[in-house]
């Protein structure tokens, strides 16, 4: 079944969803660099796969409040999107997430801790153009800056939230066909989040707000878009099953609404797991249903 448009047909496959080599390390004590390659990175049906770069960067670490990061990396706008897909408790992002966020981006951010690494902020400036692209469509850049923060922390119990934007002004930037803008989109775009993260024992609760608005300048109608979702997870047996249930809406051109209810195995933490997941979605009126299992591995 296709639970959102994410899923081009009804068919069942064998997916090698990412197979990444990832590189790290220090030229000295504050400055550091990372490199990582996609070997198969799509969702969507692909043919002819070829490696890409995703991360591409080097940051310079004088401050532990100011650091400096130049390359190819994800933007600070969207929790779901910031955080790393191996320690994602489902297997897949949210389409929201997918559609309203920026990804990685060629650009420059400053970014730091503050009050004990209780507060932390980032803000950049990026092409625009999305990943491997290293050309800027227009005179501006995609401002985009995130600040988040610990509201209250007893051992492994915390309370966490945070507040994200972004502006862009762009003559030819990607857009999804979720948005109805066409394949490229020329105009004012800006958006806004916000989330909340809770960690009580056994239990872990996320939620995510993201509202994005589309000007364009070639005379059409304006589109605000925005998505929700929530995402409880309870780890029945420590260190090894967690249970996690998840809705998300997302609101657009195309609308989608979506159920997740699945299994994590963790057979030695994020290193080697299994996820057994049931998403079910309904997409212009249509609901559809499909069962997704997922092995990662990390070496």
């Amino acid at each position: 079944g296709r639970p959102d448009t994410r899923y081009s047909d009804d068919n069942d496959r064998v997916l090698l969803r990412r197979a990444r080599l990832t590189t790290t390390g220090r030229f000295t004590e504050n400055a550091e660099f990372r490199l990582e390659l996609d070997l198969a990175g799509s969702l969507s049906n692909t043919t002819g796969l070829r490696a890409q770069m995703t991360d591409g960067f080097v940051q310079l670490k004088p401050f532990a409040a100011a650091n400096v990061r130049v390359g190819q990396f994800k933007t600070p706008f969207g929790y779901e999107q910031l955080a790393s897909d191996l320690a994602l408790p489902t297997v897949e992002r949210t389409l929201g997430s997918d559609r309203l966020t920026l990804g990685r981006q060629l650009g420059v951010q400053l970014m730091g801790d503050l009050v004990e690494k209780r507060l932390t902020w980032s803000a950049g400036l990026f092409n625009g153009t999305g990943t491997n692209n290293n050309f800027n469509d227009d005179e501006g850049f995609v401002a985009a800056g995130r600040v988040s923060g610990t509201l209250w922390q007893r051992g492994s119990s915390r309370l966490s939230t945070g507040v994200n934007a972004f502006r862009s002004d762009d003559v030819s930037a990607a857009a999804s066909s979720d948005l109805g803008l066409g394949t490229s989109f020329r105009g004012s775009r800006q958006g806004v989040g916000v989330d909340a993260q809770l960690a009580l024992g056994r239990f872990d609760l996320w939620s995510e707000y993201l509202a994005a608005r589309y000007d364009p300048s070639t005379g059409g109608p304006d589109l605000d878009a925005d998505a929700l979702y929530v995402l409880a997870g309870w780890t029945f047996v420590p260190d090894r099953l967690q249970a996690v249930v998840r809705y998300d809406t997302f609101d657009a051109a195309i609308d989608n609404d979506s159920w997740l209810l699945g299994v994590n195995w963790f057979l030695k933490g994020h290193d080697l797991k299994l996820q057994l997941h049931y998403l079910n979605g309904e997409t212009a009126g249509e609901r559809d249903g499909r069962f997704i299992a997922r092995v990662q591995t990390v070496f």
